[in-house]
């Protein structure tokens, strides 16, 4: 019996893709478990990235992260 993760040992991924396309194909329970992910991730690595997904985490969910008038532009290029 194999056991992943056992010690609690994580290496965050050095760059990640966000497909918008992919996205939206998705249902909102999926995007908000993604963006679950994203934010744990900005809790350890990026202060300037968890202000952003506090500020603008609702509408882009809301949104599918696709462009829309309740983020500024380029909020979804940012993350």
């Amino acid at each position: 019996e194999t056991y992943k993760n056992r010690v609690g040992s994580f290496y965050a991924p050095s760059s990640c893709l966000l497909d918008p396309s992919f996205i939206a194909t998705q249902d909102k329970r999926n995007v908000s478990n993604g963006f679950g992910e994203i934010l744990k991730l900005a809790l350890v690595r990026s202060e300037d990235l968890f202000q952003l997904l506090e500020a603008h985490g609702a509408a882009l969910v809301d949104s599918l992260f696709a462009p829309n008038s309740s983020t500024p532009a380029g909020v979804s290029e940012r993350i």
